[in-house]
């Protein structure tokens, strides 16, 4: 029968509380009638009653002894209950984090000795060599100091309340309570009284409560599990909140500033068409000023002339006088500019996203002699192969010209563009100014169809229609065997099942699986035919390879045998040579062997890394349990580089750690759990790690089922392989060849694949 556990606050609301004082009971004390009072209270009513004992419940007088109250029996039960919630309060008063991730633990695994979230426990469970650890529930462990039997154990002798010094040895089956041999006398002796030996009556209501417990603990399973889901969703909803709250005041920030930049653009317009036009007014106003000047100049002397002069002098300057007022005469009086001395900003309506429309623009004259000095965008082209693939980096180049229409040579346009996939999703594209009129536009298609770029610059959208972009789907070879149920798996004579680790030997081009669950180690061809296989009996345990390694060209074979807690050499025949380790590894999964001959071995129990030399004897041990730098939790995969570098992956750190040959950490990788969600790891739960001639860096990321390819100084460079394109469930091992095939086994999927990298 499965372990019965009691939730406290239960047991404080059925046993602990007086129904006197409707408070938690103190010094409790037992009746003869198995009703439970608190000693002061039942002093108090027995004061009351003038020096009378009555059950406050059934009304049943008892006589006291010479102590009172203080001499009736402690009621053992409730004092065991009140001891036991007091531990499980304690155990439970402070959050319990998860050791992986700081998040909120959902579980406890003793093979471990850790808390985990839901997430973690979820990863738990499926790694192979973790699967079987024994997991419960947080409620369950801190309920485990205090189970049932735990509370309920007692082997002092039990007195009865009403005879003081005698124990309670009989049951009354007939009025449910157990008494003593003197209550059998005196209360209980009537043919009416059914009698039975307390020990018979133990067992047979043992028998009807644990039926009944065994019934009720399915429906605590079933609520143990809502419960935990239920919590780890409420968990997500704060973290999403959180994120979707970031988020608000992110995009609140940039708006806040998006509209400051059209503000000060608009205030710039204004500026310019004031300046403009205030240019033109000017002059307008100076050439009449000194019209007006001359005009009057000639009007005054003339008129002098016309009053005051006699003929002989009005004749002496006539000629002068008439042709001047003449050309006065003759000239215009009507502006040379249209200006009206109108100058008004234009709301913008809020409907539209576009700075024109949501923030306004400065009306201009059709007159206006200002200019802009904005560079015009010319249409798209495709930057190398116009052809955009799935899962592959897709570029094009934004070429722009100046307001003369001569092709720019500068850049500094605040350029922004999105992409609409055919199924609606929308994602934003990186836009890189050259800062020579081009502009570098760069987005990852995750499915194929006609995909819509929309550029916008200044905020304002380039183009009413959207540029259309045709992406193909990914037309590389991948070749998949091992697992016939596949549909797209090529016809083969064996079926592998969960497998870890792949070696490929260069020499004659065959691949080495590790079949786990099957207990043997299958052989194929680069074309993924099935060759041989070798197994390995007459063991203390079921022979379970994890990782596999290649020596002297292929010859000679190397396995870690997790089951029997050591590594195998064999040759390529399948004889076994040599076995070592069982005295130092826990459970060995990678290995990888240097250009030196020195073994490395990946204890994912031990937390650490093991290097032997070429006849198996320990030389040293690398690391320890922890997340600083240099140690390790459950390191899954080895590899080495040309230089004999260790690469390791550190499979519950979510990171790569690089160890040179003399034991010092050369670089991390992906090692941003404390600066970055869950959500935003470039690696989650690495397992399988390979280096190929480049000595760039292959690894397998189990949690979101892709293969991430790095250079040798930790740079990321590409997914390789990815759920979403390939259909990937579990990588877990990786090998690679000389001509860059990589040769991947999907733990989830009972297949491996084979692709150019």
């Amino acid at each position: 029968m499965a372990a019965n556990y009691v939730k406290a606050d239960e047991l404080d609301r059925q046993f602990l509380q007086c129904a006197l004082c409707i408070d938690r009971l103190q010094k409790p004390k037992l009746l003869p009638c198995q009703h439970t009072f608190c000693q002061s209270c039942l002093e108090l009513w027995v004061t009351q009653n003038g020096g009378t004992l009555s059950c406050p419940f059934c009304r049943n007088q008892y006589s006291l002894t010479q102590r009172g109250v203080a001499g009736l029996p402690d009621n053992f039960f409730v004092n065991s209950i009140i001891e036991f919630i007091n531990r499980k309060r304690t155990a439970s008063s402070a959050k319990t984090l998860c050791d992986s991730c700081e998040n909120e633990a959902s579980d406890y695994c003793y093979d471990c000795a850790e808390f985990m979230c839901f997430e973690c426990t979820a990863a738990h469970k499926r790694l192979r060599t973790t699967r079987d650890h024994k997991v419960i529930s947080i409620d369950e462990y801190l309920s485990d100091l205090t189970s049932v039997e735990k509370v309920f154990a007692d082997d002092e002798a039990k007195l009865c309340g009403s005879h003081e010094g005698q124990e309670i040895e009989i049951y009354c089956d007939s009025c449910g309570v157990p008494i003593c041999q003197k209550c059998r006398v005196k209360e209980h002796y009537s043919s009416e009284h059914k009698l039975i030996q307390l020990s018979e009556a133990g067992k047979a209501s043992r028998l009807v409560l644990s039926d009944l417990a065994d019934r009720a603990q399915e429906k605590v399973d079933s609520l143990r599990e809502i419960v935990s889901m239920l919590k780890e969703t409420n968990r997500l909803l704060h973290t999403n909140r959180e994120a979707a709250l970031n988020q608000v005041k992110a995009r609140k920030k940039l708006l806040i500033e998006l509209i400051d930049t059209f503000g000060q653009e608009v205030e710039a317009e204004l500026e310019r068409e004031f300046s403009c036009r205030k240019s033109t007014l000017e002059e307008n106003i100076e050439y009449f000023q000194q019209t007006l000047d001359k005009t009057t100049s000639v009007c005054n002397v003339t008129q002098n002339l016309l009053n005051e002069g006699d003929d002989e002098a009005l004749l002496y300057v006539s000629r002068d006088t008439i042709r001047k007022l003449e050309e006065n005469v003759s000239t215009q009086v009507r502006p040379k500019t249209d200006e009206d001395g109108r100058i008004k900003f234009v709301p913008g309506s809020c409907n539209e996203i576009e700075r024109v429309q949501q923030f306004g623009f400065i009306e201009k004259t059709k007159k206006s002699c200002s200019k802009s000095s904005s560079p015009r965008l010319r249409p798209i082209t495709t930057a190398g192969s116009p052809d955009f693939v799935v899962g592959e980096n897709a570029n094009v180049t934004l070429s722009s010209t100046d307001s003369e229409g001569n092709i720019a040579s500068s850049g500094g346009i605040p350029i922004t563009a999105k992409v609409f996939s055919p199924t609606g999703e929308v994602g934003i594209a990186k836009v890189q100014d050259k800062n020579d009129g081009c502009y570098d536009i760069t987005f990852r298609p995750r499915v194929a169809g006609k995909h819509k770029l929309i550029l916008a610059a200044h905020g304002r959208q380039m183009s009413v229609e959207p540029y259309e972009l045709d992406v193909l789907p990914l037309q590389r070879k991948i070749l998949t065997f091992g697992n016939p149920s596949l549909p797209e798996c090529i016809p083969s004579s064996v079926s592998l099942q969960e497998p870890c680790g792949v070696a490929i030997s260069h020499r004659n081009n065959e691949i080495f699986v590790a079949d786990t669950g099957n207990h043997t180690i299958r052989v194929f061809d680069m074309d993924g035919n099935y060759k041989t296989q070798m197994t390995y009996l007459n063991m203390s345990h079921d022979f379970e390879p994890m990782g596999m390694a290649l020596a002297n060209e292929g010859r000679v074979i190397l396995v870690t045998d997790a089951g029997n807690r050591q590594v195998l050499i064999c040759s390529r025949d399948g004889n076994l040579l040599r076995r070592f380790g069982d005295t130092h590894l826990r459970r060995p999964c990678g290995i990888a062997i240097s250009h030196s001959g020195l073994i490395i071995v990946a204890d994912v129990e031990s937390h650490c890394i093991f290097v032997y030399n070429s006849s198996g004897e320990l030389l040293t041990k690398v690391g320890k349990f922890g997340t600083d730098r240099g140690q390790f939790r459950r390191p899954f995969g080895v590899a080495v580089d040309s230089y004999d570098n260790i690469v390791v992956s550190d499979r519950d750190n979510h990171r790569l750690q690089i160890i040179s040959p003399s034991g010092d950490i050369l670089s991390i990788i992906g090692d941003d759990r404390r600066s970055a969600g869950d959500e935003e790891r470039l690696l989650k739960y690495p397992t399988g790690v390979a280096v190929d001639k480049n000595d760039n860096i292959y690894v397998c990321s189990d949690w979101d089922a892709q293969i991430l390819m790095f250079d040798s100084k930790g740079a990321f460079l590409k997914k390789v392989l990815s759920s979403e394109v390939e259909g990937l469930k579990y990588p877990n091992g990786i090998a690679v060849g000389t001509d860059s095939r990589l040769v991947i086994v999907d733990y989830g999927q009972n297949c491996a694949k084979i692709i150019e990298a």
